[in-house]
């Protein structure tokens, strides 16, 4: 659950979910359920239909709205009788991520970029730390939401083309409601813009070349 592990109070969550059916053929449906007030009735419930052959297992994606006192979520599947056949609760730490701007970088060298992982940050009213979060093909949600608790999202020399046409969706969806993304290319742009070179980047890509630069310095004149 979480992105790369972290949830932000009251922003969206992705939840991962394996379900292996090791008995006949089975069709019900995958629940999450969020505790929302005192009582059960103020339960939050978000539910997916499935369909599991004998033997077989299959992959659920779902996006989940955290609440800040959030300290565990209940996971269940239940048959076509609404019968619960399964149940479990996990516990989940909620972060406080207000003094974090958290950058989900996308990137085939994450160690290049750790440098920048709790630097101090001042934007506009913001004045705080980064938080960098590993993101990939295998972890990108499939919707705008499940990227929520990004401030920006950095793609750093990686081939977009990893990514499905859902997840590229739900990036340009996300910067759509606010989000920021940065792009960083050199000359491998190529293949970091092969789903962005549409009329969601309002300009055009030149080309790129090396050029040596010389740097003199002076105590007395600077540079």
């Amino acid at each position: 659950y979480g992105l790369d592990g972290v949830i932000k109070m009251n922003s969206s969550m992705p939840v991962d979910i394996s379900v292996t059916n090791l008995g006949k053929d089975f069709s019900g449906k995958v629940q999450i359920i969020v505790q929302g007030g005192s009582s059960n009735k103020d339960n939050i419930a978000y539910e997916k239909d499935i369909i599991l052959p004998s033997e077989t297992t299959k992959d659920i994606n779902m996006s989940v709205k955290g609440v800040s006192y959030m300290t565990s979520f209940l996971v269940q599947i239940t048959n076509e009788k609404d019968k619960v056949v399964y149940s479990k609760s996990i516990k989940c730490n909620v972060s406080n991520t207000s003094e974090s701007a958290i950058f989900g970088i996308l990137s085939d060298d994450y160690s290049g970029l750790n440098y920048i992982d709790g630097v101090s940050l001042s934007n506009n009213s913001f004045i705080g730390t980064v938080k960098i979060l590993e993101l990939n093909e295998e972890n990108v949600p499939t919707d705008a939401s499940g990227l929520g608790v990004c401030n920006y999202i950095l793609i750093d020399n990686y081939n977009t083309s990893k990514l499905s046409d859902e997840q590229v969706k739900a990036i340009k969806q996300w910067v759509m409601q606010g989000g920021i993304l940065i792009f960083g290319t050199g000359p491998n742009y190529e293949k970091v813009f092969v789903f962005f070179c549409d009329d969601f980047i309002n300009g055009s890509i030149g080309d790129v070349s090396k050029q040596d630069i010389i740097v003199e310095y002076s105590s007395l004149d600077g540079l």
